[in-house]
């Protein structure tokens, strides 16, 4: 008994010690569709000061995936900081159809009002979040001294990671070129964000036109620049946008591009300009909010969005694609530079992931000769549809094919006595010319008993929300999307989607490359172990125990 209290004692003072040694700051990174490759096969055009610094001077985990799908944006940043899947946290997509009935956005809440623009735009917070993230848990433990502020074009990749405890949250409208708020956080922009937005930064950026930062020759890991499987950067194809004067240029899927229009605020998102507009409003967020000069630590919730607009746009494998990096690798850089001067070397504790992967776009990947496709959800919905009234009888069946699920009518189904599993019977039923691209259907409240693989199941059934989710998952093959034939998407269980980066550096933190299976779900509760908080309320991830601090 005695050395049991012993051994309780030491614990403890070794637990005081070591939230004494919290740092001034953590900063959170997370770029959106940054796929794990792209910190390899980008890599000889990195210098040692930006991704290669994280790298070598601090832990990275070389397999880390997210285990559960649809991987989307919104999820994403919740499972990061929640150390959650949406099966708890609930946020199930970007949109669901909350009860099978009201198409929900993630972070959309009418009970609040946009501060900064007239508009919608801020009609957002972290209500639809079911659980805390790790800002929250540190906002509790310093009951409330902690200073906690998100940072990022799009409203969910700000809103969602700094919880609902956050003293702000700001992201990008645009229609005017500014960063926004919701009265969730605040009455009225602080002044500085005013004084940050009237001098039109996205103007400056853009007026500069994109070009590759290195000569074309240099491009080696990316594909030809001109192909018909990409998007149109700006898709209005007004005159002055993507290519000059009297719309000379409309393709805009090639460099260089130029921008001399009106529609510049809101292109920016799809250029490396949006990354470097988001550290400028981080940098700034540091030094006007004096984030880390307080008795307790603070924390910043960075997001890079442009990365995923531009993959949406032109694929993992484009110029604009590998460009985009080498400029990110620069921000990264800058990023850390300014911590390093705000607040020394070691005294500061920075991460950087990724919300989700990306497949490479089908078209391209038959190109190369490798399988995949396109499906469209409404010509799925109309075939399914017409399918069950001709073995069922005349009725709404389904009502709405979305993140790739079948949301069924209900209560069609109960007054028929008919269940979901056997209208996946039916569906699976079908020739196969009708099933090319889907590997089958499954429902969720049968999916243990169906012929997959336990950790294809799992990773399914994690993704899956009662009143958001709905009651069939379309399962595509590998490198089959529902999307257009333009660009690419995410959202799969395969790995193209699932693998992501994973680095933690500062503080201590000692350098050690892993190859060790993880899980998205394991950074929250390791951050939570290394803050000296509880893990999120939601969290059932595990601390990264390969993560050692100096002592």
């Amino acid at each position: 008994m005695i050395r049991l209290f012993l051994v309780i004692a030491l614990l403890a003072l070794e637990t005081i010690g070591y939230a004494q040694k919290r740092p001034k700051i953590v900063v959170g990174i997370v770029v959106d569709q940054m796929r794990y490759d792209f910190l390899i096969r980008y890599n000889s055009h990195y210098s040692q000061n930006g991704f290669n610094r994280l790298i070598n001077e601090g832990f990275s985990a070389s397999n880390m995936h997210y285990n559960y799908c649809p991987t989307y944006t919104g999820p994403g940043h919740s499972s990061i900081y929640t150390g959650s899947v949406p099966a708890i946290h609930g946020i199930v997509g970007n949109y669901w159809y909350e009860d099978h009935q009201k198409n929900m956005y993630c972070a959309e809440d009418e009970s609040v009002n946009t501060v900064g623009v007239e508009g919608k735009v801020g009609k957002m917070s972290p209500k639809n979040l079911k659980t805390t993230t790790i800002c929250d848990e540190l906002k509790l433990s310093t009951i409330g001294r902690s200073k906690v502020i998100g940072v990022c074009i799009k409203d969910r990749g700000s809103i969602l990671p700094a919880g609902h405890m956050a003293n702000a949250a700001y992201w990008y409208d645009g229609k005017t070129g500014t960063f926004v708020s919701s009265t969730y956080y605040m009455k009225e922009l602080p002044k500085w964000l005013k004084e940050f937005n009237k001098q039109k930064h996205p103007i400056k950026l853009m007026s500069q036109g994109w070009n590759t930062l290195l000569p074309m020759e240099k491009y080696i890991f990316s594909g030809t620049d001109d192909n018909n499987w990409e998007d149109k950067l700006c898709k209005s194809g007004h005159n002055g946008c993507c290519g000059g004067k009297d719309g000379v240029k409309l393709s805009c899927n090639t460099f260089p591009y130029t921008f001399e229009n009106e529609e510049m605020n809101d292109a920016i998102k799809v250029t490396p300009y949006g990354n470097t507009l988001t550290t400028l409003l981080a940098k700034e967020v540091l030094e006007k909010e004096k984030m880390g000069m307080g008795t307790e630590t603070d924390f910043l919730c960075v997001s890079y969005s442009s990365t995923d607009y531009i993959g949406h746009a032109f694929g993992p494998y484009s110029k604009e694609s590998e460009d985009t990096y080498i400029r990110l690798d620069k921000e990264i850089e800058d990023l850390l530079n300014t911590l390093d001067a705000k607040y020394g070397k070691g005294n500061y504790l920075t991460f950087l992931t990724a919300d989700h992967g990306v497949q490479d776009v089908p078209a391209f990947s038959v190109s190369n000769k490798v399988h995949g496709g396109n499906v469209d959800e409404k010509d799925l919905k109309k075939q399914f549809s017409e399918l069950l009234a001709t073995k069922l009888g005349a009725g709404e069946w389904v009502k709405f094919v979305f993140n790739e699920q079948i949301y069924l009518n209900k209560e069609l189904l109960a007054s028929k006595n008919i269940s979901p599993k056997m209208i996946t019977d039916i569906l699976n039923g079908q020739p196969k010319e009708k099933l090319e691209g889907i590997r089958g259907f499954y429902s969720f409240e049968n999916l243990f008993l169906e012929n997959l693989p336990a950790s294809v199941k799992e990773i399914i059934n994690n993704g899956y929300y009662p009143h958001r989710s709905g009651d069939i998952y379309i399962m595509l093959e590998p490198n089959w999307m529902s999307h257009g034939k333009q660009g690419t998407t995410h959202g799969s269980p395969y790995t193209h989607d699932t693998h992501v980066p994973f680095i933690i550096m500062g503080n201590g933190i000692k350098p050690k490359k892993s190859s060790r299976p993880y899980r998205i779900i394991d950074i929250a509760p390791t951050l939570a172990n290394l803050l000296g908080t509880l893990h999120p309320n939601g969290c059932i991830g595990n601390p990264i125990e390969e993560v050692e601090v100096e002592k």
